[in-house]
């Protein structure tokens, strides 16, 4: 189904326990997105999804809000596991599941991912996790090892599952899904879903319902300005076009590790407070 973006609703009126819908209020969560209203009661009701919305549009809510509508806090076993591209993402989704947790008494979520000691993680793991938010690599690390059970999930997670794919996870996903549960209910973001990916996916999902939310901004809302420069004006011109818009915060995307570092010593060079972060970096320089 393809889901338009005007169509506020009310998460009060999905069948959730009274201590969610106040956590959610006081989170400032009063209507549901579009890709919440669509996808959330098929959640709720135990169906497979697959969802295709745009970063920013809620979607860690809905897949988390899934998640914990029918965790078991007593049963001290990974019932929830979520599968992110990147450690910087596994950690943002880690955090927002904790505070959508809040309204749950001891609810532990761990977070597995790589550029960090496996001793620590480990140790965690022996004491138990209700939720586990994790990059793949990390993850098959731990199922070689046999420090994680995940024949106990209940709902398996893919985010942001074309990005993963793209990134050469797709053996690793095969391996993930492999370990869990049959039993699951499994979860499919992605901003994309082209047909080979369709194909691919068939054998981790049991007669999905298929979301797709047409547009997240209205073109009033976004401005695009397209500047022609030569190759070697480019660094030049960011810092100009900063100048002239003093913009709050900015982020700008290079196409390779060596020009992020060049247009940031460009940017410093010229008064301009600006930092790198790419694949190189150690994990304590990628935090800070």
């Amino acid at each position: 189904m393809t889901i338009p973006t005007d169509t506020p609703q009310s998460f009060a009126s999905l069948a959730l326990s009274s201590a969610m819908l106040a956590n959610l209020e006081s989170l400032g969560y009063r209507e549901m997105t579009a890709i919440q209203a669509a996808s959330l009661p098929e959640i709720l009701q135990q169906r497979d999804v697959i969802a295709q919305a745009k970063t920013g549009s809620g979607k860690t809510a809905a897949f988390g809000i899934g998640i914990l509508a029918k965790l078991n806090p007593a049963y001290f076993a990974v019932q929830g596991l979520v599968v992110c591209p990147t450690r910087e993402l596994a950690d943002q989704v880690a955090n927002e599941l904790r505070r959508l947790a809040r309204c749950i008494d001891n609810v532990k979520i761990l977070t597995l991912t790589g550029g960090t000691a496996m001793r620590p993680q480990i140790a965690s793991l022996e004491h138990g996790a209700h939720i586990v938010v994790a990059t793949p690599g990390r993850l098959l690390d731990h199922i070689g090892r046999n420090s994680i059970n995940l024949g106990t999930v209940q709902t398996l997670v893919l985010d942001e599952a074309d990005r993963m794919v793209d990134m050469g996870f797709y053996e690793d996903i095969v391996g993930i899904v492999a370990a869990c549960s049959p039993r699951r209910q499994t979860l499919l973001f992605s901003a994309t879903y082209p047909d080979d990916m369709r194909q691919a996916n068939q054998s981790f999902l049991r007669d999905p319902v298929e979301i797709k939310v047409e547009a997240q901004h209205a073109s009033s809302q976004i401005e695009q300005l397209f500047f022609m420069v030569t190759p070697e004006e480019r660094n030049q011109a960011v810092a100009q076009l900063l100048f002239a818009y003093r913009p709050t915060s900015t982020l700008a995307f290079c196409n390779t590790k060596i020009h992020c570092r060049e247009l940031t010593e460009e940017l410093q060079a010229q008064g301009i407070d600006a930092i790198a972060l790419y694949g190189d970096l150690e994990q304590r320089e990628r935090d800070e």
